[in-house]
């Protein structure tokens, strides 16, 4: 899935689909350090960035991983995480809008 599908997702209730914990906390930071990994060896550096030479296993280096990280990590919870709540909590706010009677009718004239 990805971040279209993952707009589109909604749970069984209807609600606008969020990312749970465990993978905000959990799976996304140890992603995050495997692909730092896995780019050394392989190259790849990104879309926007020109490929280098991949390195072997056994010359990958850890240097400059933690801000590898807590850059990924920034991105992900200051941009794409507030998109999903930010869907959220619309959703919610819509549906206490519609179940809250105002006292009027909508073919009542006041």
């Amino acid at each position: 899935m990805g971040f279209g599908g993952a707009l589109r997702r909604t749970q069984k209730d209807g609600k606008p689909w969020i990312p749970p914990w465990w993978f905000s906390f959990v799976l996304l930071p140890l992603m995050v350090i495997a692909e730092f990994y896995v780019s050394q060896v392989t190259g790849w550096r990104g879309v926007s960035s020109s490929s280098v030479e991949g390195v072997a296993w056994s010359e990958v280096s850890s240097d400059g991983i933690f801000l590898h990280v807590v850059g990924y990590m920034a991105f992900y919870f200051v941009l794409v995480l507030p998109i999903f709540l930010g869907r959220r909590y619309l959703w919610e706010k819509r549906q206490k809008q519609g179940s809250v009677p105002d006292g009027k009718s909508k073919g009542e004239q006041p």
